[in-house]
């Protein structure tokens, strides 16, 4: 009945099952021995965060009292009691380390595993400051809620959506505004690729081009990528330089592909840094005037939610995907759709270096040079020219 189900399925088929039978075991409720462990995990996660919510004294041990089967299974207990913070976080409640070592005794060393993940800068992300960083509704999958640092204080959650969470907060120790990313992960990222994409963030964080907005800190909890970063106040770049002359539109792309190429140019544990996913959403005019690049990574992860493949963080991949979607502003910008035929014909050149660049392989200096090639067409005030 459920193997072929959405978790998003199970949630709503469960809420209302609870609403009518609150009392129920869940065995009364489905037939637990035609699910696979690892559905049947799934449905008890669920059904505990449902009764939990009408019933709080409701806890892991009744679950596991009830679906017998659970009992000897690690991660199945480690799953419910995620499951089981999840609702006390939403609850207003303060979770502890100690709260569940009397009760799990021989989980002791996983779960201080499990709420004690580190960071790339060394930073532990302590479980005394714990708290829900989205809605319930919001969450794609059970679990999915990150361990925050002890300076980091929660102010508004800006967006969500089924792959991301954007989350405004203040970093009380520097005394600065930051944006915490949540970006939901596959389960079947390997050990592997969560260490590469860990250090791909880590290399992100090393480029110090002033339009590049770098990661502060990073962590991957429970299937979620959780990247901290300095809040940038300004206006979308397409709002602030709407009645902007060619000239200002151009000199910030060009500060766009130099801090690209900045980001190329710095070298990690897994090869160059770079964006992964730059739109014109990415681009940010802050209040002195300067553009800002932001999300560096973010988009890239969602990519890898998306596809369950491991390729959106290959450092070529990402450098490629970076000159083609620079390339596609520059060409949005100097060549909008409903240009005239003449003013196309006069920009065909930058247009030409574009697509020459997309094409080819090698990425080692392409958004330098159509940086440069954006420069002198803006510096020419449009008249025709040679790149």
């Amino acid at each position: 009945m459920f193997e072929g189900n959405s978790i998003d399925s199970m949630i709503h088929w469960l809420r209302e099952q609870r609403q009518c039978n609150r009392d129920v075991p869940l065995g009364e409720l489905i037939e637990l021995a035609s699910l696979s462990d690892e559905r049947l995990i799934d449905i008890a996660c669920i059904d505990l965060i449902e009764r939990k919510r009408i019933h709080p004294q409701t806890v892991v041990e009744d679950l596991l009292r009830e679906v017998t089967r659970l009992a000897g299974n690690r991660d199945a207990i480690l799953d419910l009691i995620d499951a089981e913070i999840c609702v006390r976080l939403e609850r207003g409640e303060s979770v502890e380390a100690m709260d569940y070592e009397g009760r799990f005794p021989n989980l002791v060393g996983a779960f201080a595993a499990m709420i004690r993940p580190g960071d790339l800068n060394g930073v532990a992300l302590s479980a005394n400051s714990a708290e829900v960083l989205a809605e319930p509704s919001s969450l794609m999958s059970l679990g999915d809620f990150v361990l925050t640092p002890s300076w980091f204080t929660r102010e508004k959650v800006q967006s969500a959506s089924p792959q991301s969470c954007l989350i405004r907060g203040r970093d009380c120790e520097r005394h600065r505004a930051v944006a915490l990313k949540i970006v939901y992960l596959p389960d079947e990222l390997t050990m592997r690729q969560i260490d590469h994409l860990l250090c791909v963030v880590e290399t992100a964080s090393l480029a110090t081009h002033t339009a590049w907005v770098a990661p502060d800190l990073a962590a991957i909890q429970h299937g979620a990528l959780a990247v901290i970063r300095p809040w940038i106040f300004g206006s979308p770049w397409e709002q602030a330089r709407r009645l902007a002359p060619m000239q200002t539109k151009l000199h910030d792309l060009a500060r766009v592909g130099y801090a690209l190429q900045a980001a190329h140019d710095t070298r990690g544990n897994h090869g160059a840094a770079a964006h992964g996913g730059l739109h014109v959403n990415n681009l940010i005019v802050d209040n002195d005037g300067e553009i800002k690049i932001v999300d560096a990574i973010s988009n890239s992860a969602i990519a890898i939610g998306q596809s369950f493949q491991s390729e959106g963080i290959d450092a070529d991949v990402r450098r490629r995907r970076d000159v083609r979607d620079f390339a596609a502003i520059v060409r949005e910008v100097v060549a909008p759709k409903n240009g005239t035929q003449g003013s196309r014909r006069q920009l065909t050149p930058l247009e030409k270096l574009c697509d020459r660049l997309i094409a080819q392989n090698e990425t080692i200096d392409a958004c330098g040079t159509l940086a440069d090639g954006v420069l002198k067409f803006a510096d020419s005030s449009l008249n025709r020219s040679s790149y």
